[in-house]
């Protein structure tokens, strides 16, 4: 599901930016928009070719396998390039893909908000031809399972990433992607 989406997006800051929020989501179970948007630079620790994250909502650590590192590594650089080092991970951008150098509370730079999320997922989703309505930020959450069935990972392991507590709601994503690889369905 993801891969055709960041495929589509056209090669500029803000798809540099949507490309690494949605590859960390993707790559850490789907995490949930409020755990993506209270990630800091000091939650990212290089590994390798992968990173390491800190999530601080579920207080676990996840990392960014190499397939999905690339976007997260060209992201860190546009940061350090415009003289971002601390902060939040995820911010937003200005119409010219600066980043935006807003303060919150106690003078801290302000992170995105959830919504922002959301509008990320729709505009991949509308860039590689598909309806934007369909899809929203729990995408991330219900694709990641999904595709998790459809490949055959066993759903305890999957859980293990997304941070689902209940087999019973997990088991609803997993079950519509594990149907694809049920042999049963061949059977006429």
């Amino acid at each position: 599901m993801l891969g055709p989406m960041l495929d589509a997006l056209p090669d500029d800051a803000r798809s540099v930016h949507d490309r690494a929020l949605l590859a960390v989501a993707f790559a850490n179970g789907g995490c949930r928009r409020s755990e993506l948007v209270v990630l800091r630079l000091a939650d990212v620790t290089a590994a390798g070719p992968d990173f390491t994250l800190r999530i601080r909502r579920s207080t676990s650590r996840a990392r960014a396998p190499t397939c999905w590192s690339s976007a997260l590594r060209r992201w860190l650089r546009l940061l350090a390039k415009q003289g971002i080092s601390d902060g939040p991970l995820f911010r937003e951008l200005s119409r010219r893909g600066r980043v935006v150098r807003r303060r919150g509370a106690e003078g801290r730079a302000k992170p995105l908000d959830g919504r922002v999320v959301a509008e990320v997922v729709k505009r991949a989703a509308r860039a590689a031809g598909l309806d934007p309505a369909a899809y929203a930020a729990h995408s991330l959450r219900s694709g990641f399972l999904t595709t998790g069935g459809r490949d055959g990972i066993p759903l305890d392991l999957l859980m293990q990433l997304s941070g689902h507590k209940s087999h019973r709601i997990a088991a609803r994503y997993f079950q519509t992607g594990a149907v694809h690889q049920n042999p049963a369905a061949d059977l006429l």
